[in-house]
């Protein structure tokens, strides 16, 4: 049985291209907004880590200091209920500093966690 990963991203092709990098490694439960990110954490002891977008909801109207940052929520919310589940924020932004003060494990480039994500989440679920 593979390992579970939560994946909680808006944009599906993100989920597609993630799929495709880590499916054959890991089972991807992708979650589509904070709400079913939120549902989520009812079961967290079956995910070996989880990978949150932080702009739930993008909206391409908006400047980017208006958009969502619904993900740090989330990482809240896991280390209320499982602090020691490896989290990973991957964004297009740079919200590196942000990401590590709000509980994450690790912030990474979207576009550098799919290139480099597989060797960082074995090193990460260790």
């Amino acid at each position: 049985m593979k390992p579970k990963l939560l994946y909680v991203e808006d944009f599906r092709k993100c989920f597609e291209i993630t799929q495709g990098v880590f499916g054959e490694s890991y089972t991807i439960d992708w979650r589509k907004d904070f709400i079913e990110g939120a549902m989520a954490m009812n079961n967290l002891e079956q995910y070996c880590a989880g990978v949150f977008d932080i702009n739930l909801n993008y909206d391409s109207s908006k400047a980017d200091d208006e958009q969502t940052k619904e993900g740090f929520d989330l990482i809240e919310v896991v280390r209320e209920r499982r602090s020691g589940l490896p989290i990973i924020c991957a964004s297009k932004d740079n919200y590196r500093d942000e990401a590590l003060e709000r509980g994450a494990d690790l912030f990474m480039f979207k576009k550098e966690f799919w290139e480099r994500g597989q060797e960082v989440l074995e090193k990460l679920i260790k």
